[in-house]
């Protein structure tokens, strides 16, 4: 149950940063390759992940109760550096590469209707 849950909840968040790239492509003045330095954000990606990953989360825990797995609980997923699997700010900013930091604080929970381009 943990890798399944692991892995839809990995789904949900590259989703989101995905579409939040190809948003952030219109704003982009020629050809917005994978060579060319810039970076979206758009807080209603975050908003949106967190939502079904709480839809998630209720749904396998409300399964591993019925089925009785009480042993069963959510990975931290913080505390083991897994970026892609936290929330949208650490997939989004990846942390693998230092130079690549665009979130200092990924617990910060950005404001509503928040967009961001560099």
């Amino acid at each position: 149950m943990k890798t399944f849950y692991g892995e839809f909840r990995r789904k949900i968040l590259s989703s989101a940063v995905c579409r939040s790239v190809e948003e952030g492509k219109q704003y982009v003045a020629g050809d917005p390759s994978g060579a060319r330095n810039w970076k979206y954000y758009n807080s209603d990606y975050y908003y949106q992940s967190e939502a079904a990953i709480s839809a998630v989360s209720k749904g396998i825990m409300d399964i591993a109760q019925r089925k009785g797995y009480d042993d069963f609980s959510i990975p931290d997923y913080k505390a083991k550096g897994l970026n892609e699997y936290y929330n949208f700010n650490t997939a989004f900013s990846n942390s693998f590469a230092v130079s690549e930091q665009y979130i200092l604080n990924p617990d910060a929970v950005p404001p509503r209707n928040f967009q961001w381009f560099f």
